[in-house]
């Protein structure tokens, strides 16, 4: 065998580094001990792996090292490692696709009973701590004017930026409810929650209702409230039609605020699969009937909130406001 002929065997070119050589042989010998013996292909691997090397090896096997020659439940150690290495993606997403069906299965038997469900997606910050307690305003809010006696209240913080275990948790929860499987009656969404998901069809058309708005919320509040229109797109990123009416924009009326959560961008949305659209709707126009009282509550608790964050900022002493109350 020629140097050029063992380059050939190793898949390199001739300018290839020992570096270079050394990573080739390592690969191969994992792909072919995966693979099974075969004689004649192992011997030229390591002929050619000993001329480019000067590096006398009769088998792959003299590379591993000695403690992971070891066997368990008839294989070696290093078997069991290669075949973690090129079987953890498959693995991994199995357990996703079982994750979801499982979810999916569990929304299925969890949410029969349920009369109305609502999610908040997106970076919310809860104006008080609980927002699945029956006395969280929100959770009031729905039970009294959504004539919902037993509703299911999710909050799901997705991020913009994040790859952390708590976001895939959320974007698995989406994909559930993209699919259809636990349908959401009212969305409450911050901007980038509406803009990543208005495409993808997951929210009801809003004409009807916008249109009602100034006879129930009054011109005022109802100049306040912008409408938000966008298309839904096919998995190749084209239009499957003309832009619609998707969310509605509560943003700086203080409505939202009052239900005890709140964003940068308050923004209601009815779900296109909800099994309650009417509720969604009777929720929604609650909201403009009661703004007075939710606008005073909102800029309530809005304040409680910036002072408690206020509190918790560090002085120029280095010490925060509420360590300096509780040294007093």
């Amino acid at each position: 065998m020629t140097r050029e002929g063992a380059f050939q065997v190793l898949g390199l070119g001739d300018d290839a580094t020992e570096y270079e050589i050394e990573r080739r042989y390592t690969v191969l010998a994992r792909r072919f001990r995966l693979e099974g013996p075969d004689e004649v292909r192992d011997a030229r691997i390591n002929e050619a792996y000993n001329l480019l090397t000067g590096r006398d090896v009769a088998s792959i096997d003299e590379l591993v090292p000695v403690k992971l020659r070891k066997k368990i439940l008839g294989r070696t150690l290093y078997d069991w490692k290669n075949k973690w290495y090129y079987m953890r993606w498959s693995l991994l997403g199995i357990l996703v696709v079982l994750g979801i069906f499982g979810s999916i299965l569990y929304s299925v038997l969890t949410t029969e009973k349920r009369d109305f469900q609502l999610a908040v997606i997106g970076q919310f910050a809860l104006l008080q701590q609980d927002m699945y307690a029956e006395d969280f305003p929100l959770n009031q809010f729905v039970r009294t004017n959504a004539n919902a006696a037993n509703p299911l209240m999710e909050f799901l913080p997705l991020a913009e930026q994040d790859a952390s275990q708590m976001d895939i948790a959320v974007r698995m929860q989406m994909s559930i409810i993209l699919s259809g499987a636990n349908p959401v009656d009212l969305f409450i969404a911050n901007d980038y929650a509406f803009t990543f998901y208005s495409s993808s069809g997951l929210f009801a058309p809003l004409d009807a209702l916008y249109a009602r708005l100034p006879e129930i919320a009054g011109e005022e509040l109802a100049s306040q409230i912008k409408p938000l229109y966008a298309t839904v797109l096919d998995v190749d990123g084209n239009p499957t039609g003309e832009p619609y009416l998707m969310g509605l924009d509560f943003t700086g009326t203080w409505l939202v605020e009052g239900l005890g959560v709140n964003s940068g961008r308050n923004i209601l949305c009815i779900g296109a699969q909800g099994k309650f659209p009417e509720k969604a709707e009777a929720m929604i126009l609650a909201m403009c009937e009661n703004r007075e009282e939710l606008a005073e509550r909102g800029r309530t608790l809005h304040k409680q909130l910036q002072e408690m964050y206020d509190s918790m900022k560090p002085d120029a002493t280095g010490g925060t406001e509420s360590s300096k109350v509780a040294q007093k």
